[in-house]
C-alpha cells in the first residue's frame, strides 16, 4: 500500500521497491483431482479443477501425508538449528503468551504465538442459543481447535458427557482450554457458558495444522465426522515482540531486514495464506476462523535500548536508533496493515476484537468500541481485513489449571472463538431447517457479513471489517429463506466460461434498505515475498450489480482505498475482494429490481461457484419477459429417428409496463435444433412464441446425448433465462421377435420377424446388420413388494450416483441365466441417465461392509450399459447385452450407476426394507470421478437398509436354425427358422 512516511530512509538499490523472488512451483494433476508435489526448496499443493467441489479421499490422504511429512521435516530442521545456537524453542513471553518454533522461512526462524491479551450477548448468540424458536446448541457438530496445546478434557465444563477429544497427544494448556470454553462450555459455572454448549471439540496442537485441517475439512453436506468450522487463535510472531528467542530476554525484531520500516509479513499474501486458500478451495464447506492478531500496539524499543534481530544466519544485537531502525508495529497511519500471514487468506474468516458490546445485560453497539490491541487491515493488495469483529475483552472462561479453574482473558484469541462458537449455532440452525443440506463456507461467511452490524465509518472499513457479528439477524435470515424460498434470501449458483452472467429479479419490499452480498471461495493466488507488494491476489474476479426498475440506475458495491485506509468506503468496481456488497439505503422506486453476477477475464478452472444473500425484498418475481413453460426440451428416439416430441412451444410474454426487445440464442451442441424465431420486440402486455423443433440433421447423428442451452435475453432489462435442449439418440439395445402363433410343429420351418429396437422398443430403421439367433424359454421373478419410493438408483439431483445392492439367494431361487432386469419406477428422473450401467457378481456377503465399494477389478459382469432415458413409470425393463449365469447358491450383488455432467430433479423407484447394509449409496457433483471406478472407502458410501424392488428375466436356451439372420432392411428382418 502507499505509505505516508514522515522521515526519509536510505535504501540500497537492491532494496528499493521490494524486489520479489518467486519460487517455481509445480502442479501435478491426476484423474482431474489435485495432487501434492514437493521437492527441496519448493512446495505447493495444486487446486482441483472445476468448481472446487472437494477432493477424493485417496488424494486427500496423499496430501495429508505429504503435508505432515513436510511439517515435521521443517520443524526438525528448525529445532536442530535452535539447539545448536541456543535459541528458544518453546516458551512464554513476559506477557504470558505461548510461543513455539515452527520452521525456518528463508533461513529465518518462524514462531507461532497465542494471541491473548458477556461474549454471547455481544454477538446476539444468547438470543438463539437454546432459545425458541431456534433452540440450537451445537448438538452433533464437531469443531476443530488448533492451538499451542490441548483443551483440558476433564474440565467440568466438558464432562458428563465428555465432549473434548485430544486428537494428537497434545498437553493441556490454559489458552486452548479458554478458547474451548468460549466456544463450547456447558455453563457449569453460569458466567462461563460457551456459545455452543453441546458441541463436540476435537483439539489439536498447532505443529501440523495445515495437514490436519486438510484431513478433517468438510467437502460436502452430511459428513458426520468432518469439520465444517475450526478455530485458530494464534499467529506468527511478526515485527516487534519481547521474549528470549535469541537466548537473551529483551526486544526482538522479526522483520526480514532492518532497513524495512515494518515487517513485510504484515499484510503479505504469504505461502501460508496461499496454502490455506488452497485448502478451503478444495474443501468448499469448511470455514476456518482465524484471529486478526494483537500486534497493533507493539512498540519499538526506546532510543538506546539493546534489541535483537536475525541476520547472516544468527541472532545479532544492536542499540535502537529511531532515525534508522524499524518503526513500531502499526505505525502506518495509526495502526493499519498489521494483520499477517494466514490472517490475510481470502477464504477464511479473520476476526478482530472490540470491547464488550453489553450495557445493563443487553446488547449495545455503542459499547462495541475498538480495543487498543486488535490488528487492522488492509492486506497488501487492498482487500478488506479483518472480516468481522467480536467481543475480545475480558472474556471469562475455563482454564487448564484444574477441573474447575477459570480466568478472564483479552485478545483476538478470545474474539475468534466468540465468533466461531456463534457461527456453529448458525450451522446447527440451518441443518435443523434443511436436514439434508449444508451451507457452503462462502454462504456461511457471506451470511455473517450480510447481517453484521456496521461499526466505525459507514460501510466496511479496515478497522472493524464488515462489523460486529449479529447471530440473531443471521438466524432470522436463514428462517426467512426457509419461509419464503422465492424471496432470493440465499442463492447458490455458478458462473461458467460459457455462461458469464447470471441475473435474478426481485421486488423491493417498499420499506427496508436493499442489501445484496456476494461471496465466493476463490482459487489461491500467487504467494508474495516482498514488502508491501500490491499485486492483486483475486483470481476469479466476480462482480455484483443491482439494477433498478426499467434498467436504471445501476448500483455498485462498496470499495475501499488502499492508499488512504482511513477514508470511508465509497462505491465502484471492486476488483480485489471475494466479498462484494451493494447497499441501497433508500431505493425510492417501486417495482422489479435485478441483481446480476458477472466475471471479468477468464475464469480459472472454467467455472466459479458463488453465494448471494439478499435483504429488503418480498417474494421474487420473473423478469418482465416471462418464458413459459419453465421445463426443458428433451426429445429422444432411435438412431436415424423419428424423435419425439418433434417440437415444443415456448410462450414469451411482456408483463411489464413498457415495450422490450428480446433474443433467443442457441448454444454449442444444438446443430440438430431449429428455432422458429430468434429475436423480436414485444409491446407491453403482448406475447409471442418460439418453437423448438428437431431438424433433418438429427437423423445422421451417432448415438449419444446432444445437449445445449438456449438463452432468452431481455435486451432492454438485461434479464436472462435459459432452457436446456437435450436430444437422446438411442442405439440398438434389443431385438424384438414378432408374434409367433402357437402351436408350432417341432422341426417345421416357420416365418419369424425380428425388429432391431432401442431401449424404448422403438425401431432403429438405419440398422442394416445381422443378428445371432437363439431361443429361450423365459420366466420372470419379482424381489420386493413394498411400495416405498426411493431416489436411488435414479438420483439425478447430483451429477453422478451409484447404488450397490445385495439380493439374497432366498429371494432369487435356483440357478438360471438372467437376461434382463426391471425397476418399478414411480417418478421419472428429470434427465437422461448417461452411461447407465448395471453390473452383477456372486457374493457370500449378506450385507455390505461399511465404506466398502467393490472396485472395477473385483469380478463384475457388466450386463447393461447405455445412455438411457426413463420416460414412463411402472416396471421398466433393461434387457442385458451380456446375460448373467446365476449359480443358485450365492447371493447376488447388483450395482447401478450413472455419470452425468449436470443435475436436475430426482427419479424414484419402489423399494423394500432389508437389513442395514443391504445397500451402499452415494451421489456427487463429478468431484469423485466415474462411479464405476469408486472403490473401498473412496468416496465414503452411505449404508442403508433400503433395497430397490426388481424383476428378473430368466431363460434357458433352445437351439434355432439358422444361427444368424440375414441383413436387416429398415431395421427389420423376416425369414424362415426351424
Amino acid at each position: 500500500m502507499r505509505r505516508v512516511i514522515d522521515r526519509e530512509r536510505e535504501r540500497t538499490a537492491g532494496e528499493q521497491g521490494g524486489k520479489v523472488t518467486v519460487m517455481t512451483r509445480g502442479l501435478l494433476w491426476a484423474a482431474g483431482i489435485a495432487a501434492f508435489l514437493s521437492w527441496p526448496g519448493a512446495e505447493t499443493w495444486a487446486q482441483a479443477p472445476g468448481e472446487g467441489d472437494g477432493i477424493s479421499e485417496a488424494d486427500r490422504a496423499r496430501m495429508v501425508e505429504a503435508l505432515q511429512r513436510r511439517a515435521m521435516e521443517r520443524k526438525q530442521e528448525a529445532v536442530a538449528m535452535a539447539r545448536a545456537r541456543g535459541w528458544a524453542i518453546r516458551g512464554r513471553t513476559p506477557a504470558g503468551r505461548v510461543f513455539e518454533l515452527m520452521e525456518l522461512r528463508e533461513g529465518r526462524p518462524l514462531y507461532y504465538i497465542t494471541m491473548n491479551v458477556n461474549a454471547a450477548i455481544s454477538t446476539a448468540a444468547n438470543l438463539i442459543r437454546n432459545a425458541p424458536p431456534y433452540n440450537v446448541t451445537g448438538t452433533n457438530l464437531i469443531v476443530g481447535i488448533w492451538d499451542g496445546g490441548g483443551v483440558r478434557t476433564n474440565h467440568q465444563e466438558f464432562t458428563l458427557p465428555t465432549r473434548v477429544f485430544i486428537r494428537d497427544g497434545a498437553s493441556f494448556i490454559d489458552h486452548a482450554t479458554h478458547v474451548g470454553g468460549t466456544i463450547g462450555a456447558k455453563g457449569q459455572t453460569a458466567s462461563a457458558l460457551g456459545m455452543a454448549p453441546s458441541v463436540t471439540i476435537h483439539s489439536y496442537e498447532w505443529t501440523s495444522d495445515t495437514s490436519e485441517m486438510t484431513s478433517r475439512a468438510a467437502t460436502a453436506p452430511n459428513q458426520t465426522n468432518s469439520i465444517y468450522l475450526s478455530n485458530h487463535s494464534y499467529g506468527t510472531v511478526t515485527g516487534w515482540d519481547q521474549g528470549d528467542w535469541s537466548g537473551t530476554s529483551g526486544y526482538h525484531w522479526f522483520g526480514y531486514q532492518l532497513s524495512d520500516y515494518e515487517d513485510r509479513g504484515f499484510g503479505q499474501y504469504s505461502t501460508k495464506a496461499r496454502d490455506w486458500d488452497t485448502l478451503c478451495y478444495n474443501a468448499p464447506y469448511y470455514l476456518p476462523f482465524k484471529s486478526a492478531g494483537n500486534d497493533r500496539n507493539d512498540a519499538m524499543p526506546s532510543e538506546g535500548t539493546t534489541f535483537y534481530y536475525y541476520a547472516s544466519g544468527s541472532w545479532q544485537s544492536k542499540v535502537y536508533t529511531a532515525a534508522t531502525d524499524p518503526y513500531a508495529d502499526g505505525y502506518d497511519q495509526g495502526g493499519y496493515d498489521t494483520i499477517g500471514y494466514n490472517g490475510v487468506s481470502k477464504n477464511i474468516m479473520t476476526v478482530g476484537a472490540v470491547n464488550d458490546a453489553v450495557s445493563g445485560g443487553s446488547r449495545s453497539l455503542a459499547n462495541a468500541t475498538m480495543t487498543d490491541f486488535s490488528c487492522w487491515g488492509p492486506a497488501d493488495d487492498g482487500r478488506i481485513k479483518p472480516d468481522i469483529v467480536a467481543n475480545g475483552a475480558a472474556l471469562y472462561s475455563s482454564t487448564a489449571g484444574g477441573t474447575a479453574t477459570y480466568a478472564s482473558y483479552n485478545g483476538t484469541s478470545m474474539s475468534t472463538p466468540n465468533a466461531a462458537g456463534s457461527a456453529l449455532l448458525l450451522i446447527d440452525y440451518y441443518r435443523s431447517l434443511f436436514p439434508t443440506q449444508a451451507m457452503r463456507a462462502a454462504m456461511l461467511k457471506g451470511l455473517i457479513i450480510h447481517t453484521a452490524d456496521d461499526l466505525g465509518t459507514a460501510g466496511p472499513d479496515y478497522v472493524n471489517g464488515w462489523g460486529l457479528m449479529n447471530n440473531k439477524a443471521a438466524a432470522d435470515h436463514i428462517r426467512r429463506h426457509y419461509d419464503q424460498p422465492s424471496a432470493g434470501c440465499m442463492i447458490e449458483d455458478a458462473l461458467y466460461s460459457t455462461n458469464a452472467s447470471k441475473s435474478y429479479s426481485f421486488t423491493w419490499d417498499g420499506s427496508n434498505a436493499i442489501r445484496a452480498t456476494l461471496c465466493w471461495t476463490d482459487p489461491a493466488g500467487k504467494a508474495q515475498t516482498g514488502l508491501d507488494v500490491t499485486n492483486r491476489m483475486l483470481v476469479n474476479d466476480l462482480d455484483l450489480r443491482v439494477i433498478g426498475p426499467g434498467g436504471s440506475p445501476t448500483s455498485f458495491p462498496y470499495v475501499l482505498t488502499l492508499a488512504s485506509p482511513t477514508n470511508a468506503a465509497t462505491t465502484g468496481d471492486n476488483n480485489v475482494d471475494n466479498v462484494e456488497q451493494v447497499y441501497i439505503a433508500s431505493p425510492g422506486a417501486a417495482g422489479a429490481y435485478m441483481f446480476r453476477v458477472t466475471h471479468k477475464g477468464t475464469l480459472t478452472n472454467s467455472q466459479q461457484r458463488f453465494s448471494v444473500l439478499l435483504g429488503g425484498t418480498t417474494a421474487g418475481i420473473q423478469d418482465p419477459l416471462s418464458v413459459a413453460p419453465s421445463g426443458n426440451y428433451a426429445p429422444a428416439g432411435p438412431r436415424g429417428g423419428p424423435f419425439s416430441p418433434t417440437s415444443t412451444v415456448y410462450a414469451l410474454t411482456n408483463s411489464g409496463g413498457s415495450s422490450l426487445s428480446w433474443t433467443a440464442v442457441k448454444g454449442a451442441g444444438l446443430t440438430w435444433l431449429d428455432l422458429t424465431r430468434t429475436n423480436g420486440a414485444l409491446a407491453a402486455g403482448t406475447a409471442t412464441s418460439v418453437t423448438f423443433q428437431v431438424n433433418a440433421s438429427a437423423s445422421s447423428l451417432a448415438t449419444g446425448l446432444f445437449s445445449g442451452t438456449v438463452t432468452f435475453s431481455n435486451v432492454t432489462s438485461g434479464g436472462v433465462q435459459t432452457r436446456t435442449a437435450s436430444l437422446t439418440v438411442r442405439p440398438v439395445s434389443q431385438f424384438i421377435w414378432g408374434t409367433i402363433s402357437t402351436p408350432q410343429q417341432e422341426g417345421t420351418p416357420l416365418t419369424a420377424t425380428i425388429t432391431a429396437a432401442d431401449s424404448e422398443s422403438k425401431t432403429v430403421t438405419v440398422f442394416t446388420g445381422t443378428a445371432a439367433l437363439s431361443g429361450l424359454v423365459s420366466a420372470t421373478s419379482t424381489v420386493g413388494v413394498v411400495t416405498n419410493g426411493w431416489i436411488y438408483p435414479m438420483s439425478t439431483y447430483y451429477h453422478d450416483a451409484r447404488t450397490q445392492v445385495i439380493y439374497l439367494q432366498s429371494e432369487l431361487g435356483g440357478a438360471v441365466v438372467l437376461q434382463g432386469l426391471a425397476l418399478n419406477v414411480s417418478s421419472n428422473p428429470g434427465q437422461s441417465l448417461n452411461n447407465w450401467t448395471i453390473r452383477m457378481k456372486h457374493t457370500a456377503l449378506t450385507t455390505n461392509p461399511p465404506a466398502s465399494w467393490e472396485g472395477p477389478a473385483s469380478g463384475w459382469t457388466t450386463v447393461y450399459q447405455s445412455n438411457t432415458t426413463i420416460s414412463s413409470t411402472g416396471w421398466v425393463w433393461f434387457t442385458f447385452s451380456t446375460p448373467f449365469s446365476y449359480n443358485g447358491v450365492s447371493n447376488l450383488m447388483v450395482d447401478f450407476s450413472h455419470n452425468n455432467s449436470s443435475f436436475t430433479t430426482d427419479g424414484q423407484v419402489r423399494s423394500s426394507t432389508g437389513a442395514v447394509g443391504r445397500a451402499l449409496v452415494f451421489r456427487s457433483d463429478s468431484a469423485d470421478g466415474d462411479p464405476l471406478d469408486w472403490s473401498g472407502g473412496t468416496p465414503t458410501p452411505v449404508s442403508t437398509n433400503r433395497v430397490p424392488n426388481i424383476k428378473l428375466l430368466a431363460a434357458d436356451t433352445v437351439s434355432i436354425s439358422p444361427t444368424n439372420t440375414g441383413p436387416f432392411t429398415n431395421g427389420v428382418w423376416s425369414g424362415l427358422i426351424t
